[in-house]
């Protein structure tokens, strides 16, 4: 037994059924939010530094009633710089990363957007936090990248292809 192929209507399309119906012309092409302006950014970055130095306050305050008179040495000032990265890690994991906003985000209506305008996934939003490190450990290069870069990104927003857009209520 021989297939029977579909007859066609035009000689020179053996199989139209499989012709896919062209684009539309008259839709307009997909255009991205701008990017928020970098003091706005820098604010917030300001923000998030001045809460994350009030949980060290309060930690190193908390430490001191619970052991009275502590001498200040090398590997105090050490140890209190331990506790303030482990406090940034923290609340980057907490913030950035599980609730995709910090609190200085949610303060200055910024949101995350990624590269095609859409809220990014955790994976996007894990990168962003390992792009933050990487900005912050250049002692801040990465951050003052936006300063000269065309499109006003970061490093960690090159790193995750996520960007900070204003909010309009």
């Amino acid at each position: 037994r021989s297939a029977k192929r579909p007859r066609s209507s035009s000689p020179s399309l053996p199989q139209p059924e499989l012709n896919f119906p062209a684009a539309r012309a008259e839709e307009e092409p997909f255009s991205l939010p701008a990017v928020a302006p970098v003091r706005l950014r820098m604010m917030g970055h300001a923000v998030d530094f001045a809460l994350t130095v009030a949980a060290l306050v309060v930690f190193c305050l908390s430490a001191r009633i619970m052991l009275g008179p502590v001498s200040g040495d090398r590997f105090l000032l050490a140890s209190a710089l331990v506790a303030y990265f482990w406090i940034l890690l923290l609340y980057g994991v907490i913030f950035q990363w599980l609730a995709g906003a910090t609190p200085a985000m949610k303060w200055l209506d910024l949101r995350l957007v990624d590269f095609d305008g859409r809220s990014p996934g955790r994976t996007q939003r894990l990168w962003r936090l390992l792009g933050v490190i990487v900005s912050a450990g250049s002692f801040l290069l990465g951050f003052l990248w936006a300063a000269v870069d065309e499109e006003t990104l970061s490093w960690h927003d090159r790193i995750s292809k996520t960007f900070l857009v204003k909010t309009t209520h």
